[in-house]
């Protein structure tokens, strides 16, 4: 049986490791350590492409002005969210307002 104790001498509380190293517990996730560099490659294409789609998003958006066609999606749900904070709650008038 693979593994070890942590303290070989103790007579209660017996501490043991089931595994004899780190490539022991990836195997039980079936992940080779071979494979670390593979998978260390794709996690760096993907973090590089998420950054190169943010920026040019926001270069197309807010430099070219593109709006992906969700212009209109977008400016009639602000405007439906304006009615109805008109209808809810409406501008409250400051202390003092409109007293003469």
């Amino acid at each position: 049986m693979p593994g070890y104790l942590l303290n070989p001498d103790a007579t209660s509380g017996c501490q043991y490791c089931p595994y004899t190293l780190g490539n022991d517990y990836l195997s039980t996730l079936n992940i080779k350590a071979s494979d670390k560099w593979r998978d260390f490659g794709i996690f760096l294409a993907f973090c590089c492409s998420n950054w190169a789609l943010v920026y040019f998003f926001i270069w197309s958006v807010r430099i070219k002005g593109w709006s992906f066609g969700f212009g209109k999606m977008f400016g009639g749900m602000g405007k439906g969210v304006e009615k109805v904070k008109g209808m809810v709650g409406g501008k409250k008038k400051e202390q003092g307002e409109g007293e003469a």
